[in-house]
């Protein structure tokens, strides 16, 4: 059922990497998931991009992302378009993103007992590797059921919340689902 999906959604899912240099000198990291949505513009959790994954606190200062077909390739430069925290989205531009099909976004809303799926890079991590921070991605499936639906009040921002019956890797920021 997902074979499909998996293969199409891939060829526009980004692994996002931010990072900054803190006042001592050490660096913080923030890894998630993200997907083309428009030609050249991706989407991601706003945590992602966060320090320490807080909204409260400042945007990281570099922005980076891959292509899941060009893991262990070189990173790309991605600059911020908009940043929602409210609502945990936030919209990077990507300048040499290639001509690949952008993920179709649905308005059904979807029911308990239906399926679903999210392809990504959760347990995204940052590694030392020959003197230099390595960004470890491994692409994974997941799949469960849709179990409740609800709506959760953010910073005073309502949003729809689907509960799924299976649990969901750690780091699942920004897959696709």
């Amino acid at each position: 059922m997902f074979q499909t999906a998996c293969k199409n959604i891939r060829e526009s899912l980004f692994g996002v990497r931010s990072s900054s240099k803190m006042e001592d000198g050490q660096m913080t990291f923030g890894t998630g998931t993200g997907f083309l949505i428009a030609p050249n513009v991706c989407v991601t959790a706003s945590h992602v991009i966060h320090r320490k994954g807080d909204w409260r606190l400042p945007i990281q200062s570099q922005l980076q992302v891959i292509r899941a077909p060009e893991v262990g390739g070189q990173m790309q430069k991605a600059e911020l378009i908009a940043d929602f925290p409210n609502k945990d989205l936030a919209f990077l531009k990507i300048q040499h993103a290639p001509n690949v099909p952008v993920v179709d976004l649905s308005i059904i809303e979807r029911q308990r007992g239906e399926q679903m799926g999210s392809l990504g890079f959760p347990l995204a991590t940052m590694k030392r590797f020959r003197q230099q921070q390595a960004f470890v991605l491994i692409e994974r499936f997941q799949s469960g059921f849709i179990s409740a639906r609800y709506r959760e009040n953010r910073g005073g921002t309502p949003l729809n919340i689907i509960e799924t019956d299976t649990n969901i890797y750690s780091g699942s920021s920004g897959c696709p689902g």
